[in-house]
């Protein structure tokens, strides 16, 4: 694990902005942001307003991610130089989320030319990630006042967005930064069982941490029915992952946070019920990474998103949104495998449920990785794994 520790602060890692990018078209300390789109570029909305498959498309997945890796790393080792990475990529998250003018809107990335240009089309998945990493770290032992004020300030902006635009008369849509409605954001309403968890968060998270009482009203609002809407996945039927992840940091996020014997107690069985699902998928994963063919794809070098086609998938706000996405093709069929995996073992982990097979299989894969010859993030879904488990272990 040490090798992919030090790929993806070597390679994704950008001092510039102190964000986490997705992929790299060669191997070189810029081989990250030397193709990303330009800010021109960005303020047209090319080639689509969520920045899909361009490179900068998951920062704060990844940097929410590697901030929970820093915390758990922390707890079992107290080495003091995790307080100083701690802070660098929190002020990375931060800079997502205070570089628009309009307040709460958490932009994906920035672009490391200007520090300021970003796509305009969030998601649900991003808030996730920065709500529920942004508040393990404001508890944690590495947290200063000063970022502690920031959190306060970003959950409190964040929810009254939130508040303001997630209606019945919207349709439950979070709007992009134009406020216009786009992808990825509908909150309410007909969405996923996994998603449902996500507006309560969001709220509790303001009201907890920063203090204001109407907050607490929302989150009760949707509380109850969000829990119950939240059982009956079909796990057979899931080919990924993550959003499986998700709704398990909504479901530990709560569980943490609530007294409500009852609803803690739904808490716990659907987190051990996703627990359970995901340790057979592991193993699955992992015998489908290791054949001969799937292999070869580990090492999938990235191609600039411009030199790809670009599927149109709609208009959107009046904008029109391609994606050129290359983590889908089977030349890079290990990509979501390894995500997979790594995914896996976390909601385990986050279930409080220690596997050593699940270890040893995170390990396993991290070893059949060339370090000098690959291109993407999904090291940093191994690293959230391996020191989530380490830290219940």
């Amino acid at each position: 694990m040490k090798d992919a520790w030090n790929f993806v602060w070597n390679y994704l890692f950008s001092y510039e902005t102190n964000l986490f990018y997705d992929h790299m078209v060669e191997m070189s300390s810029d081989g990250a942001t030397k193709h990303l789109p330009s800010p021109e570029l960005i303020k047209r909305q090319i080639p689509n307003p969520n920045g899909w498959s361009t490179g900068m498309e998951d920062s704060v997945l990844c940097g929410g991610m590697m901030l929970d890796v820093i915390i758990a790393r922390y707890k079992m080792t107290k080495e003091p130089e995790m307080k100083t990475l701690a802070r660098k990529v929190y002020k990375g998250l931060e800079l997502c989320a205070t570089v628009s003018a309009e307040k709460g809107f958490i932009a994906r990335s920035v672009s490391p030319v200007d520090k300021k240009s970003h796509y305009s089309n969030s998601s649900r998945d991003q808030y996730t990630h920065f709500i529920y990493s942004a508040c393990r770290y404001y508890l944690s032992d590495l947290c200063e006042d000063t970022d502690k004020s920031s959190i306060r300030d970003i959950l409190v902006q964040a929810a009254a967005r939130f508040e303001t635009y997630v209606t019945p008369e919207n349709g439950y849509n979070f709007p992009r930064e134009d406020n216009k409605n786009g992808m990825v954001f509908q909150m309410w309403g007909e969405i996923g069982k996994h998603e449902y968890l996500r507006l309560p968060m969001f709220y509790a998270a303001a009201w907890k941490f920063g203090d204001e009482k109407r907050f607490k009203d929302l989150y009760m609002q949707y509380r109850d029915e969000a829990i119950e809407k939240s059982f009956g996945i079909a796990y057979d039927s899931l080919s990924t992952a993550y959003p499986i992840l998700q709704m398990q940091y909504s479901l530990k996020f709560l569980y943490d946070l609530e007294e409500d014997i009852d609803f803690r107690n739904k808490c716990r069985k659907l987190m051990d019920m996703a627990a359970e699902a995901f340790q057979k998928k592991l193993e699955e994963a992992y015998c489908l990474l290791t054949e001969p063919a799937c292999r070869e794809t580990v090492s999938y070098r990235y191609n600039p998103w411009e030199k790809e086609k670009g599927v149109y998938l709609g208009c959107f706000g009046g904008i029109a949104y391609y994606n050129h996405n290359q983590d889908i093709y089977k030349e890079n069929r290990a990509y979501y495998l390894i995500r997979n995996i790594g995914d896996a073992a976390a909601i385990m982990a986050l279930a409080g449920k220690y596997n050593e097979k699940a270890v040893g299989i995170v390990e396993r894969t991290a070893n059949l990785i060339n370090w000098n010859n690959h291109y993407n993030n999904a090291p940093i879904n191994l690293l959230n794994a391996f020191w989530l488990m380490r830290s219940i272990g």
